[in-house]
């Protein structure tokens, strides 16, 4: 990864990060050197960080409104 100044919005690159970030100067994903990827976090943990403040975290859907599957702070729906 190499280094770039970062603009209000887009993509920004350190040493050891790779960031997307919106206008706001929020990190909306970053990618490590190391191959972790975070959504919703500047510093991913493991291979895969997700991370919300609010609401579901993870959704899968199906074909239909029935056929959900909802990580959230409250477990699994």
């Amino acid at each position: 990864m190499g280094i770039a100044t970062q603009t209000s919005d887009g993509l920004k690159f350190s040493t050891t990060y790779m960031y997307v970030k919106n206008s706001s100067g929020t990190t909306l994903a970053a990618f490590k050197s190391d191959g972790s990827v975070g959504i919703g976090t500047n510093d991913p943990a493991t291979k895969l960080t997700v991370s919300n403040s609010s609401g579901n975290i993870f959704t899968l859907l199906g074909q239909s409104a029935s056929n959900v599957f909802n990580v959230g702070a409250t477990g699994v729906t």
